[in-house]
């Protein structure tokens, strides 16, 4: 028999889980991302411009801008993908 208050707790995990994962699906939609003349990803998100880009060296980084200019990841990333859930966390998406 599971002890008291476990069930709620799984159950609000397994909420939360669900939640992150619902807005992941909406952020990485590739129908609402862009690819530039550059081959960088791009989209609209919540009034900001972010951008997935390839650096010289294969490494991957993210910026995000707005009226008062982008900022950048300072973090490098090895793939596409880890640079857009970086992004992703950052714009408050997850």
């Amino acid at each position: 028999m599971p002890k008291i208050g476990k069930t709620k707790r799984k159950r609000r995990v397994d909420e939360a889980a669900e939640l992150r994962m619902a807005n992941w699906e909406e952020f990485s939609a590739a129908s609402a991302w862009r690819r530039s003349s550059r081959g960088n990803l791009w989209r609209e998100w919540e009034g900001e411009t972010i951008t997935v880009f390839e650096r010289p060296a294969g490494s991957f980084n993210w910026s995000v801008a707005d009226e008062d200019g982008p900022r950048y990841s300072r973090e490098v990333f090895d793939d596409e993908d880890d640079a857009m859930m970086a992004l992703c966390e950052e714009v408050g998406a997850l």
